[in-house]
């Protein structure tokens, strides 16, 4: 437990037997730590009934391995662990690209992993102060993990693990995007713009919005109008 506090892994193999305590109430203890919750749990065990697999589940691990057993299958476990745990920031991240709030009440196919809920509120929490700040150029990491109330060594490694990218560049591209939809408005100029989403330099907003959207701030207004004209088009 305090190597978990301390290292924040990708991910914990454990034994199920264990002085001081066991690997069920690890877990326990991991999954109500709203800094650490979000970390996946494999267990390894010699008991292999039923309901010793039940137990765990409901503890949240995210698989039961029972003893003895293969090398190739426990490597082939934590790499599908790891894909799934793409897969949710892959999800993530549409979700906000789109527009959509973390919290919201969306249903999620059973195949697909899940955002638990201390991450959702982490997220909320991250976006609402994201937008609270989006004018400010001046916004460091630092900012984020004092209002979360972390550590700026957890709050980094956290923000990793669930969106797959440094918050210097999450930050960036909940910027960009916000940009993004603001030229779509057609209310602003591009300096205007890039003052409202945080960049002093309109050349570096440029710069940034191309790296993250594959096209300049003018080629996407482009885009975007010709787009409207043809659907206006086909609907006369």
């Amino acid at each position: 437990m305090k190597l978990a506090r301390q290292a924040i892994p990708d991910m914990i193999i454990s034994d199920v037997m264990m002085h001081v305590m066991d690997g069920l109430e690890m877990v326990k203890q991991i999954k109500e730590n709203k800094d650490i919750c979000h970390l996946p749990v494999i267990l390894l065990s010699a008991k292999s009934s039923l309901d010793d697999r039940i137990v765990g589940l409901e503890q949240g691990i995210d698989d039961y391995i029972t003893k003895p057993f293969s090398s190739t299958y426990l490597k082939a476990r934590v790499a599908s662990l790891f894909t799934q745990r793409k897969q949710l920031q892959e999800m993530l991240m549409n979700r906000l690209s789109a527009g959509e709030k973390v919290d919201n009440s969306k249903e999620w196919s059973p195949s697909e992993p899940e955002i638990i809920p201390h991450d959702e509120l982490f997220m909320k929490q991250m976006m609402e102060y994201m937008e609270e700040q989006m004018d400010n150029p001046n916004l460091v990491i630092g900012d984020f993990a004092n209002k979360l109330l972390l550590s700026r060594s957890l709050f980094y490694r956290k923000l990793k693990s669930i969106v797959g990218m440094p918050p210097v560049d999450f930050i960036r591209e909940i910027r960009v995007k916000r940009a993004a939809q603001l030229i779509k408005s057609n209310v602003y100029n591009f300096s205007q713009i890039a003052y409202m989403t945080g960049f002093n330099d309109s050349k570096y907003f440029s710069r940034c919005f191309k790296k993250h959207m594959g096209v300049t701030p003018s080629e996407y207004k482009s885009t975007v109008f010709k787009e409207n004209e043809s659907v206006v088009a086909g609907s006369d």
